[in-house]
């Protein structure tokens, strides 16, 4: 025998089964949208909590600088740009 041809114990055993090799990709091209569906949610729960912080210390924002409800109106509008701006 040469070192050229196989046997066939030998082809067999060194051979990757497509069956394996499917389901490894199956679970591979699962997991990368799960997780970047996870980095999504995280992002968007933490633009909404920015926002109601904002929103709880605007009566504290009009008392200390004495705004009126249209001041207050560009408080809000003042911190959401920014942030629409560098989530693009």
């Amino acid at each position: 025998m040469t070192t050229t041809e196989l046997s066939p114990d030998t082809a067999s055993s060194t051979a990757i089964r497509p069956s394996a090799l499917n389901a490894t990709s199956a679970r591979r091209s699962l997991r990368t949208p799960a997780l970047g569906l996870i980095v999504v949610f995280i992002t968007q729960l933490m633009l909404v909590v920015d926002a109601s912080i904002v929103n709880v210390a605007l009566p504290d924002i009009q008392k200390e600088l004495h705004f009126s409800p249209t001041d207050l109106s560009w408080v809000v509008t003042a911190y959401a740009l920014p942030s629409a701006v560098s989530s693009c």
